[in-house]
This record gives structure tokens, sequence and C-alpha cells, in this order.
């Protein structure tokens, strides 16, 4: 993988399910077959160009041929590939198989032996297979094919660990509740609905344009208590930051972009989530000119000119988050359905957040320009003192 890390030609993809698969395995089987054939007859090619083979020069056409031919002989022919497939692989196949809580990872298929007490799939171990896929990814996510495998595999284990978590916590609850309770069923609280989504949210804006409002009102609503995370460039080429380290896109909800480029953005990512969303803020001269007005017709992209974030007391604050959030809703709710995944309680911690926001700002006013806020995005220097009340003076 390493030696040919800038050449795709050189590598092959395919999961192990593809493989044994008995509809895509013979396709499977002949690509393979192809790639050998195709690896063969190049390295025979380089090896009388760099005049490895004696005697033999690249006008030789003839003899060249006979080389390949003759590294060749041991393959069966293409049309054989399948075949050979269904003779060898079928009888140990017999359907498409990923992972699953109860039935341990290809054991009929492969034949070997799986210890539920040597390798469980406890949430400690899912989690730790998370990790690793995660960092398959980020090293090998210019190469869309086998990161869309990668990424096929980690939702799965998401998925899995979602439900082993969730059936240990249920486990302690009912242990908790052995012992006789007055409690009504009303009190009890469930898992919040955004959670059990697989999904990610961009807020872009254009460069030297003013983001702070509009990043923390997503942060108040989906992490209100983290800091804020930013692409430094063009993702993944250059890494996510939060908290002053470089973080995987994965381990938040919400993240900062100046990358307008969002259609890109959005084939690189699409094969980690189930979808991403882009929220889109700028100046009203920005559209049509900077910011495409193709872009606002997509179904998972919201605009939000920046007058929408303008307000100048705390109750005209809690009056924009009820509108932007109630925006936010509506224009997603083909991916949430009617669920209450936006609650009173999210727009409570939302307008806090950007209460202390507007109190980090005022802190913020008199420190260095290199100095940044880590949880909202602000950065010291060159801002007059102003009433915590207002967003700019």
């Amino acid at each position: 993988m390493e030696r040919h890390i800038e050449d795709d030609n050189n590598r092959i993809f395919f999961t192990y399910e593809d493989l044994v698969e008995y509809y895509k395995g013979p396709a499977d089987s002949k690509r393979l077959h192809q790639f050998i054939a195709r690896a063969l007859k190049d390295n025979i090619e380089e090896m009388v160009k760099s005049g490895e083979v004696k005697g033999v020069t690249v006008d030789e056409k003839d003899t060249i041929d006979a080389l390949v031919k003759d590294a060749t002989k041991n393959l069966v022919a293409e049309e054989v590939a399948p075949c050979v497939w269904k003779e060898l692989v079928a009888p140990a196949s017999t359907q498409n198989r990923r992972l699953q809580s109860t039935d341990p990872p290809y054991s009929s298929s492969i034949g070997g032996d799986w210890d539920a007490a040597e390798r469980p799939l406890s949430p400690e171990n899912l989690a730790a297979l998370s990790q690793m896929l995660l960092e398959l990814m980020n090293r090998w996510s210019r190469h869309q094919r086998l990161l869309n495998i990668i990424a096929g595999y980690h939702r799965d284990v998401n998925k899995l660990y979602l439900e082993a978590a969730g059936k240990r916590d249920e486990g302690q609850q009912q242990g908790f509740d052995r012992q006789p309770s007055n409690r009504n069923d009303e009190t009890l609280t469930f898992a919040d609905p955004k959670l059990s989504k697989n999904f990610h949210i961009i807020q872009v804006s254009p460069p030297r344009t003013y983001r702070t409002t509009s990043i923390n009102w997503l942060m108040g609503l989906f992490a209100p208590f983290s800091d804020y995370a930013y692409m430094t460039g063009s993702w993944p080429d250059d890494p996510i930051q939060q908290s002053g380290k470089d973080v995987n896109i994965e381990a938040h909800l919400v993240t900062t972009s100046h990358d307008l480029d969002i259609l890109k953005m959005y084939k690189r990512m699409r094969p980690l989530f189930d979808e991403v969303f882009f929220i889109l803020s700028f100046e009203v001269s920005d559209l049509g000119t900077t910011i495409s007005e193709e872009l606002c017709q997509y179904k998972n992209v919201m605009c939000v000119p920046n007058d929408e974030f303008v307000f100048s007391g705390l109750e005209e604050l809690r009056v924009m988050v009820s509108k932007l959030t109630a925006k936010l809703k509506a224009r997603f709710a083909y991916f949430f359905g009617t669920e209450e995944w936006l609650t009173e309680k999210d727009e409570i911690n939302c307008y806090r957040r950007l209460q202390d926001m507007l109190r980090a700002k005022l802190d913020m006013a008199d420190q260095p320009a290199e100095k940044l806020d880590q949880k909202f995005g602000i950065r010291g220097g060159g801002k007059k003192r102003c009433p915590p009340s207002l967003v700019t003076c």
C-alpha cells in the first residue's frame, strides 16, 4: 500500500463480503484476474526497459509478448475466473454478511473458531475498532473506493456500538430498579434523537466574513459546552482543529469553514455520514457572486444572510434563536423526520451559550490579536468594549 501511495493503478480494492457474495464475487474475481495479468505484463515491460532482461530491447515486441505469455501461463483464462470462484469460494459462502452483535464476524465463512470471552463485541472493543477505522479513513481519505469500503465498516461498527452501549445501560438501569419504586413512567428520559443519527453540520461563510454568532448558534444547539472546531484549509488535505489540536471530523457534530466549494466537500465527507448539512452565512451582496444561488436550492443546504444573526438586546437574541432554530428544523425535516430532534432545552442551551459568547467578546477585546478563545472562536484585539447585550459595537 505504502509503496504506491500516489498510484491507484498499482492497487485493487474490494471488500471481503463482496468477494464471497454470490452475485458480486464472480465479478470481483474477474477484476482480480485483470489486475494480476496487467501487473505481470507491466513488470516484464519494466524489466526490459531497465535492462534486467539481457538481450531484449523495448522494440522487440514479439519477444516481450512471449515473455508475458510465459509469465501468465499459470493464470486461468479471464472468462474461467468466475467458474473457479464458484468452485472454490461459493461453497464456503452463503450470503453477504456484515458484523452482527449475536453473530461472530465471518466465523462460518472462514471456518475459524471465535471465542466470545477472548473477543467480545463489547462497547470498549467496538470503540477501539471504530477509532482504528477512523485512523484508516484519515490515512486513505484521498482514495475514494477504499474510503467508501472502510466507511461502510465504520458505520456498521458505530451502529453496533450504539446497540451494545444501549443494552449495557439498560441492564445497569434494570439493576438499579430492582427495588420497589414509586417513580412515574412519565419521568423517564430517552436517548436524544440527534445522537441516534449519523450526520455532520458544516457552517460555511466567505473568507473575512463575520461568523461568530452563526457558529455559536449551531454549537449551542448541538454541543453547547464544547470548543468550536474549524477547518484550517481544504479538508482532508488540511486538518480540522479543536481545542488547539488536530481532530478527526467524526469527533464532533459541527465544523466551521471558509471553503466555499461545498460540492467537493460533500463528496469527500458523504461516505463518512448518512448526511452532511451545510449552513451558509453571508452578506446579501455575496449572493449571486461569491455565493452561488444554486447552492441554496440543495435540500441539505440552508442559506442564512448575516442580517438574520443581528440583534440589539437579550429579548431579540431569544427571538433570533427561536426563529433560526425553527427554520433549521423545517429545512432538514426530510432527514430527521417529525421527531422532536431539537427541543426547548436545546434552544435554552443555545441562548445561554450566545450570552457567554458576548461576555467572551468583552474579555477578548483587550487581548493580543493572535490570541484565540478556543470555545467561541473569538480573536483578541481591535475591539472597543460594548454592552453585553450587543453583538457588535
